[in-house]
């Protein structure tokens, strides 16, 4: 289960980098909120609202624990960083692997 979720996440990672930049831009309108306490949510995640995420797929929740804060994400599994630049994302339970180019 955590290696398919690792390859999922992956696979998402290189899907999002195609979003429109007319996407982009109706999804950064201030009524969508990009924060989960301390998790920033870059589009193309979100939450809340239809036009606020590229796609079911990357519709998140937020989820306040009992001292931590992570992002339910509808494919499974718990997101508690996502980092566009750096092709990041990472899902509690799943080890952490470093790829060097």
């Amino acid at each position: 289960m955590a290696s398919h979720n690792f390859l999922l996440a992956l696979l998402l990672l290189f899907h999002f980098q195609k979003a429109e930049p007319k996407s982009m831009a109706m999804a950064s309108g201030d009524s969508c909120k990009r924060k989960c306490r301390d998790i920033k949510i870059p589009y193309p995640f979100g939450m809340n609202k239809e036009h606020c995420y590229l796609d079911e797929t990357f519709e998140v929740k937020c989820n306040h624990s009992i001292g931590s804060t992570s992002l339910a994400w509808i494919e499974g599994g718990e997101i508690d960083f996502i980092s566009l630049p750096t092709h990041s994302l990472r899902i509690k339970g799943v080890p952490h692997v470093l790829f060097h180019r």
